[in-house]
């Protein structure tokens, strides 16, 4: 397995496996503009921001987040995560995991001050495992 930038020829199905697999799991397919995502919002996280794949032969995963000042702080750069998935039949494994890892170093190449993750309550992400690693929950 290797990890890659993504690139604009992804944003397709990176959309449609969001929409499929995460956005309607959480009852929040109203919510989301699958054509707003695939025109404007993942293009500009592929240009702009950072958005990983994990692929084998094929596309396994990806995660991505948008560089932006600290809410509460402009003086602060923060990498915040929108989203982190893993194709069902590799979430036992470590690709998740792998994931994450490259996601953290490159907010540490880009040299924010901070990256943020989030959790749905419906994830299966091991809260320990995100510990370990120095998240905090908050």
């Amino acid at each position: 397995m290797r990890i890659r930038d993504a690139i604009q020829e992804d944003v397709e199905w990176i959309v449609d496996y969001l929409a499929k697999d995460m956005f309607s799991l959480v009852g929040l397919e109203g919510f989301y503009n699958t054509q707003y995502l695939k025109e404007e919002f993942v293009p500009n996280l592929v240009a702009n921001h950072v958005c990983l794949v994990a692929e084998e032969e094929k596309p396994v995963g990806c995660v991505g987040g948008i560089i932006t000042q600290a809410m509460y702080n402009p003086d602060l750069v923060v990498l915040s995560e929108l989203f982190w998935w893993v194709a069902e039949e590799k979430r036992s494994g470590l690709v998740g995991a792998k994931l994450l890892h490259a996601f953290d170093k490159r907010g540490k190449e880009i040299d924010v001050d901070y990256i943020s993750m989030s959790l749905m309550p419906s994830s299966n992400v091991n809260i320990n495992a995100m510990t370990k690693r120095g998240y905090t929950l908050t």
